[in-house]
C-alpha cells in the first residue's frame, strides 16, 4: 500500500526545513454556517478563513531560528505523500516561537494571503 499520511517535505523560500509530527493546514476556503432564528433555519452566512500551515520543525545546527521566526512575505511549500503540494503565498510566521530541547523542535505557524493545491483539485 502507498503512504497517504504525513508530510514529505517543507520548503520556506527555497530552504528545506525538517518537518516532524502532525501538521495542520487550511487552504483558506470560505466557511459556511447555518443561521437560525425562532422559526428555524433562516439561511447561511459565509466567513473568509486565513490559509495556514502549523506544526513543528527540527532544530539543527544549520537552522537559523531567528530567520524562521521573523519570516514575512514568504513562499512556503508543503509536499504531501499523495504527490500533491500545498503552496502558501505571502506567508508570515505567527507562532509564539516556542522551542523544546528534549526533541530539538521549534513550533511554527505560517499564515498566508493565499494557498493553492498543486497537482490536485481544490
Amino acid at each position: 500500500m502507498a503512504r497517504i499520511a504525513g508530510i514529505t517535505g517543507l520548503t520556506l523560500n527555497g530552504q528545506r526545513l525538517r518537518p516532524k509530527g502532525n501538521w495542520q493546514y487550511n487552504l483558506g476556503r470560505t466557511k459556511r454556517e447555518k443561521i437560525t432564528d425562532h422559526v428555524g433555519v433562516a439561511g447561511h452566512m459565509e466567513t473568509n478563513q486565513v490559509p495556514f500551515a502549523e506544526g513543528n520543525i527540527t532544530v539543527t545546527s544549520g537552522l537559523n531560528i531567528a530567520e524562521v521566526l521573523d519570516t514575512v512575505d514568504a513562499t512556503l511549500i508543503m509536499d504531501l505523500p499523495s504527490g500533491q503540494s500545498v503552496i502558501f503565498r505571502n506567508a508570515v510566521q505567527v507562532a509564539e516561537g516556542n522551542a523544546g530541547t528534549d526533541a530539538a523542535e521549534l513550533a511554527v505557524k505560517f499564515e498566508a494571503d493565499s494557498a493553492e493545491l498543486d497537482n490536485g483539485v481544490l
